[in-house]
């Protein structure tokens, strides 16, 4: 890529044409909506940041009390700014200008979890140097969208806001950016990245391509931006699966699209990515672990129940010409009535995010709303297989295992996990994460309960569980499918410490997939009847003696009603089901 091809004045008058007309072009009853919204959020006074927020992290690990007053100022600031763009009166402004300023004054524009960036260390932020997170890269693209848009206003009130806004972003976000590289997110110190990658580069490139008002600085920025993000993509599994999960590729796949779109558009469309198998395949990843409704396969720190972006999901379709995502990314829409844009900005208070979903709305609402629900997929990189009874159907089983490593980013020590959905609700499942603290990220994160093998559907083995790091890992994983058969097995020994004395363990699935029968079978002959029995058999050889372990579970196909019986065939090891 190269910023030859940038035509970022022309870029910022399309942009802010497209967003008010798309505004213009919204349903009466949204318009109300926002509008009501802003009305409240015009009564409401300014809270405050708390520097006892900002240490709650390092004295009690709670991160959640100061990340909440932080998104509900963003929030109460964006409420204020769409009711402003709606109505175009001037009703806001006065406590536009005074959240603004709020927010300009602020120390830092970084959350606690992450500052263990900057060079001092967790606690208060340090005067002496701005990091780059998140939050920084959302606030700082919130603000170059709303110098866009409301600029003429801004200046009617007082000029020096347009001053304190370019100050702003060039000492907080161009000149830590330009000058240094030990941002693990980066990528620049030849570490793995994962989704804070493209979830800062896109933020910051949107922010030079709308705020950045110095040529130089402008290009510095989209060139280094691009340098980064090919070491994101460079890095991603060629399945384009997200070892983080679901919920995390909002931020990793999610935020890609929008830094693609925008250097497709400010080229204006000279730089084209249709051709790009791999990205194409990143998008595609989120209905591939799609089970049902508002449910996914949630190895990793994901959430069962997700409220997918229907933008990211259509930008992803739009830019292959991929007619799959573009009818899941309207039925992900549909879902909420074609109204998530309610709430677009309620997450970090991100106008970033709301305007991708205004400016996708129109062309969502329009296309067919459908899920593919394939019958099954393997991740080869990933080591993560799905399947189901019926494709297009949630009727029936639904199974999704993995082998994999306990290294991945996010991960949990869940070396041969699996989960089971029977008729689109969960049976057997992966309890996902619980609240972010201090320890989540820390050397004690696998002292939390939800980290642990032994509250995954995975066995622990002389009262051992499974450890973390590059070496845990399962070897000799095998998938193959057929019309109707689906094998998978893996030896997950190396998952475990020595002191295990696992010398070889190897869960071993087959599927047969038959007049819309779904089971592990343990005898020749398929299931033919509506009530079958699906298996599970892990064998562990400890000691030269091989030790067993089945799952059974039993389904009534009158009432759908599922059982579940394990068999331990020794006391040594031992194996929970979460149903």
């Amino acid at each position: 890529m190269s910023t030859m091809h940038l035509k970022a004045p022309a870029f910022r008058e399309n942009y802010k044409n497209s967003i008010f007309k798309s505004l213009d072009e919204l349903p009466d009853q949204l318009k109300e909506y926002f509008i009501a919204k802003a009305d409240k959020s015009n009564k409401e006074p300014w809270i405050s940041k708390l520097a006892s927020q900002y240490l709650e992290f390092v004295t009690t690990g709670n991160r959640v009390h100061f990340e909440t007053t932080d998104t509900n100022r963003r929030v109460h600031l964006v409420n204020l700014v769409i009711g402003e763009l709606l109505t175009r009166n001037g009703t806001y402004m006065k406590n536009i200008g005074d959240g603004l300023w709020l927010i300009m004054e602020e120390s830092s524009w970084e959350t606690p979890g992450h500052m263990s960036i900057q060079k001092a260390g967790p606690g208060l932020p340090d005067p002496d140097q701005n990091i780059i997170d998140l939050r920084v890269g959302e606030m700082a693209a919130t603000v170059s969208i709303i110098k866009l848009l409301l600029r003429d206003e801004l200046d009617k009130v007082n000029k020096m806001f347009v001053k304190r806004i370019n100050y702003e972003l060039t000492r907080r976000v161009v000149l830590p950016y330009l000058n240094y590289d030990d941002y693990f997110w980066l990528g620049f110190n030849g570490k793995r990245v994962n989704n804070h990658n493209s979830w800062d580069n896109s933020n910051i490139l949107r922010t030079a391509l709308l705020g950045v008002e110095d040529e130089t600085s402008l290009h510095e920025v989209v060139n280094r931006s691009i340098k980064s993000i090919d070491i994101f993509i460079n890095q991603y599994p060629t399945d384009g699966g997200c070892d983080e999960g679901p919920t995390y590729w909002g931020w990793a796949g999610g935020r890609l699209i929008d830094y693609l779109e925008l250097m497709t558009t400010v080229s204006a469309g000279r730089i084209n990515w249709s051709a790009n198998e791999l990205l194409d395949k990143i998008g595609t990843f989120i209905y591939k672990v799609h089970i049902s409704e508002d449910r996914y396969v949630n190895f990793a720190d994901a959430q069962a129940k997700l409220a997918v972006e229907a933008s990211a999901v259509y930008k992803f379709g739009h830019t292959f010409n991929d007619t799959t995502l573009k009818h899941f990314s309207s039925y992900v829409g549909q879902r909420y009535n074609y109204e998530s844009i309610k709430t677009a900005a309620d997450f970090l208070g991100s106008l970033s995010v709301f305007v991708s979903t205004l400016l996708t709305y129109s062309q969502i609402k329009d296309i067919e709303p459908k899920a593919p629900l394939p019958q099954n997929f393997y991740f080869k990189d990933l080591q993560v297989f799905t399947a189901r009874t019926e494709a297009g159907s949630t009727k029936g089983l639904f199974i999704a295992g993995k082998a994999g490593t306990n290294h991945e980013s996010h991960n949990h020590n869940d070396v041969g996990n699996y989960i089971i959905y029977a008729n689109g609700k969960p049976f057997i499942i992966d309890v996902g994460v619980g609240v972010y603290n201090n320890e989540t990220f820390s050397k004690d994160r696998y002292k939390i309960w939800s980290m642990q093998s032994q509250w995954h559907n995975c066995p622990t083995i002389n009262g051992i569980q499974q450890n973390h790091g590059n070496k845990y890992e399962a070897s000799g994983v095998s998938y193959s499918s057929t019309e109707d058969t689906i094998k998978f097995s893996a030896d997950i020994a190396g998952a475990y410490p020595k002191e295990a004395d696992v010398k070889i363990s190897r869960a071993g699935t087959k599927w047969q997939i038959r007049i819309g029968i779904v089971g592990y079978i343990f005898r020749q002959k398929p299931f033919r009847s509506k009530h079958f029995r699906i298996g599970k058999v892990l064998r562990v050889s400890m000691n030269g003696i091989d030790r067993y372990v089945h799952h059974l579970i039993f389904f009534d196909g009158n009432t759908g009603a599922l059982k579940l019986v394990v068999l331990i065939g020794d006391p040594l090891v031992k194996y929970d089901g979460c149903v």
